[in-house]
């Protein structure tokens, strides 16, 4: 997470403005936010890291990512605890095989993509619609059983941003759609 949150940090402090860097800064002291992974980490007091199996050509299409339930939909989904007055900052590293596509993560809402190629940085509002396509096998290529893709997502939960109440922190997804969390010690109380 140190070396995560030290990329995110430095990426954001090269788009944002210094008015906006001042105003985060702020409210993380404001606020108690949690400085994880570096101590200059005054935007994102929490991550996770996102695998996606490499899919065949043939079976990519109108499928998402399935392993990731509502959050692979092709439909998209909106990151709604996310901080109005946060930026999400996804990394994408991996080593897929040459001939891989590394598929694609979608800002729905202006119609636009960007290619999840290694080492690949975006930085969004999660409250807006979003998704993402798995990395692909071109046609012909066998899918080896190591062709996965990592994304690094940071993101400000506004519970943790604004101070504004209990909410605790998913560890990870299951399968089933649902989230693993863990105990009140886990949690964002302020």
């Amino acid at each position: 997470m140190q070396i995560t949150s030290k990329v995110a940090m430095n990426s954001f402090s090269k788009v944002a403005s210094p008015s906006f860097r001042s105003i985060m800064e702020e409210n993380a002291e404001a606020n108690n936010v949690p400085r994880i992974g570096v101590t200059d980490n005054v935007c994102f007091p929490a991550g996770q890291t996102d695998p996606a199996a490499a899919v065949a050509y043939s079976d990519c299409k109108c499928k998402g990512l399935q392993d990731m339930g509502e959050f692979g939909s092709l439909k998209g989904h909106h990151d709604k605890k996310d901080s109005e007055g946060g930026l999400t900052m996804i990394i994408a590293n991996s080593r897929l095989p040459p001939r891989y596509e590394h598929g694609r993560f979608h800002l729905l809402h202006l119609g636009i993509y960007v290619r999840l190629q290694n080492t690949m940085i975006a930085s969004f509002c999660g409250l807006n619609l979003h998704g993402g396509t798995p990395p692909i096998a071109l046609p012909g290529e066998v899918i080896l059983p190591h062709a996965y893709r990592l994304i690094h997502i940071c993101y400000p939960p506004s519970s943790m941003l604004a101070g504004s109440g209990i909410f605790v922190a998913p560890l990870a997804s299951l399968l089933n759609g649902q989230m693993l969390s863990l105990g009140p010690e886990i949690t964002t109380l302020l």
